[in-house]
């Protein structure tokens, strides 16, 4: 709906009338209203809503500086822009403002601001800017400058432009910190956000995040409830800043808990506001715990916490919650699947997320398609695992496959590297069965030109999936003994390329490096003339793996533990070897992933050593 020249007050007719509408339905239908026809009043209500809000917000800001100004030409102005539109409103002012405003340059930004605000409401974007400029040409405060810095941030995405006039206006505040030191806590906020996008901004991202927390933490003091809101969401930011670096993880963990405390105190006052807060915490929480195999209870209570209370708010709205409903759903089954005892939920929550995730690509189909594809891949490498499946994995990948070539002709920077994952994991999948020979190289090796010709424009990303496929690639070929050389190539340049990615960032790709010098050894241990050069490789690997165990056992004590029970079985290692394996998996479930056969295969050993 277009809102142009719209009084304020027929837009909340128009928002409480729809709102009447959705409760009778809800209240005539709720055991029968359909997912697609909740969505579709849902999404209406909440396009109007955030129309409207957005107008409040404006027409305050209007009200603000037409009191400010204090002329008797803006407040006419004011009057009918509320009742006539911008367009007769900034006429008005160029026939009837005085000319002793025009001589006060600070009173002459205030009017431009007055106008932008008006342009902005109608939303357009070009005049808006434009009087933005002239404004702050006249008058180049902090608070001028947050202004324009957030247009662009927020309405034309000119993160560039946002940055400068944000760093700039924090330049300004020190001269009078005490005076600015509410809108420099919101700028540093706003920093740490457009900074995070950047890899090579990691430093400045922390520490704005941290600057931003320092502050909300220092204006809480005298006044809790209004800054309890910004510390909760900067600790949840920060926390998943942190949470990508392993070495951050007590950090990030601590952060996460204060976030999660500080959000339920606020839902408690304000559950309408903040409960969605907590669930989105509780959701960051368990992606975080779930890569801690000691964490494993920790992570399920958090999930289905999180699950529940998304539900609980799909049901009031479900176009912004059923969507992360679908999500946790999805990262449930993910961690569900990692536990031989939980097959049936497993299948059963990616069932229900699939399905939510095709309902929402029937209304909104270029947000919510790939989230299909996404899930259909994950149920179809779950499904891949049983071969009672086999079928319906197939499937699956395949109809993935489908939706991301098709996302891929229009979007191809965004969905081709999809296409390559699932290439690759199609091609996996065929690798296990010997009639599939053929189509499991020819996916293997679309996947591979693929990686190479996005590794072509953006290495930093994509030549790491090169190296996986070649990776893959070389375990496929090397079950043929006419393969040897291809075998030796694909490895060699595998780990040459993890090589190079770990010196620039060795605690994401040593573990790669260490992946495949184990392959590679193994492979070696096959011809008897390489057995010096095999132990050489396993012996690296080992020590990169005792390595990373060390800074995160329960992520790589398995590799650890896998890694000792390959030297004893090729290179004839000790009786402690073994020992030292058990070591490594002391913090594992038995349930998880194939621990329970490792410490079988440990017992096995002992018993002939």
């Amino acid at each position: 709906m277009i809102f142009h020249n719209i009084v304020i007050e027929e837009k909340l007719k128009i928002t409480t009338l729809l709102e009447e509408k959705i409760s009778k339905l809800k209240q005539q239908l709720e055991a029968s209203l359909v997912i697609e026809e909740q969505l579709k009043l849902s999404q209406e209500i909440n396009k109007l809503t955030k129309e409207l809000n957005f107008q409040r917000k404006v027409n305050l800001s209007l009200e603000k500086l037409r009191i400010d100004i204090n002329e008797s030409f803006t407040d006419e102005a004011y009057k009918i822009f509320d009742n006539e539109g911008t367009l007769k409103a900034r006429e008005y002012i160029k026939e009837n403002s005085t000319s002793q405003y025009k001589e006060e340059n600070k009173k002459q930004a205030k009017v431009l601001l007055f106008e932008a605000k008006m342009t902005l409401s109608e939303k357009n974007y070009d005049e808006t800017e434009s009087l933005y400029e002239k404004a702050l040409s006249l008058n180049r405060n902090v608070n001028n400058l947050f202004e324009i810095a957030y247009f662009y941030q927020k309405h034309i995405a000119n993160y560039k432009k946002a940055i400068t006039y944000y760093e700039e206006a924090l330049e300004l505040a020190k001269t009078n910190p005490n005076a600015h030191i509410i809108v420099v806590e919101t700028i540093h906020i706003h920093l740490a956000n457009l900074y995070v996008k950047d890899n090579t901004k990691k430093s400045e991202t922390e520490k704005e995040y941290k600057e931003a927390l320092n502050l909300g933490r220092q204006l809480s003091k005298t006044n809790l409830d209004a800054y309890m809101p910004d510390i909760e969401m900067t600790l949840n930011n920060l926390a998943n800043f942190h949470s990508k670096d392993n070495t951050k993880r007590e950090e990030a963990e601590k952060e996460y808990i204060e976030a999660l405390n500080l959000a339920r105190q606020l839902a408690k006052t304000n559950p309408e506001m903040y409960t969605q807060d907590v669930e989105k915490t509780l959701n960051n929480l368990a992606v975080f715990h779930a890569k801690d195999n000691t964490k494993r209870v920790e992570t399920e209570e958090e999930y289905l916490e999180a699950l529940n209370l998304a539900r609980q708010l799909a049901k009031v709205n479900p176009d912004v919650y059923m969507p992360n409903v679908a999500i946790t759903l999805n990262n449930l089954a993910d961690f569900h699947a990692q536990d031989n005892t939980k097959k049936e939920e497993t299948e059963e929550e990616y069932l229900e997320a699939l399905n939510l995730a095709r309902e929402l690509a029937k209304l909104n189909p270029d947000i919510y398609l790939p989230n299909v594809a996404i899930t259909l891949n994950n149920l179809a490498i779950f499904h891949a695992k049983d071969n009672t499946k086999r079928e319906e994995a197939q499937e699956e990948y395949q109809e993935a496959l489908n939706l991301t070539r098709e996302l891929a002709k229009t979007n191809p920077e965004m969905y081709l590297p999809n296409v390559a994952k699932t290439l690759n994991n199609l091609a996996t999948f065929y690798a296990k069965d010997n009639t599939k020979k053929d189509e499991a190289q020819r996916e293997y090796l679309e996947a591979l030109n693929l990686t190479r010709e996005l590794a072509k424009t953006n290495p930093e990303v994509y030549l790491p999936n090169v190296a996986k496929t070649l990776n893959n690639l070389a375990a496929f070929h090397v079950k043929d003994k006419t393969k040897k050389d291809e075998v030796e190539k694909e490895y060699k340049e595998s780990l040459e390329i993890s090589r190079q990615l770990a010196k620039k960032n060795p605690e994401v790709y040593l573990p790669s490096v260490a992946m495949t010098l184990n392959n590679l050894a193994a492979f070696h241990t096959k011809d008897s003339t390489r057995m010096q050069e095999a132990e050489e490789q396993f012996m690296e690997a080992l020590n990169l793996y005792k390595v990373l165990a060390s800074i995160s056992p329960t992520v790589y004590g398995y590799n650890c533990a896998n890694t000792l029970i390959m030297g004893v079985v090729y290179f004839s290692r000790s009786k402690q070897y073994l020992d030292k394996a058990l070591v490594y998996l002391e913090p594992y479930s038995s349930n998880h992933l194939n621990v329970k056969l490792l410490r079988y295969l440990i017992k096995e050993f002992k018993t002939r050593i």
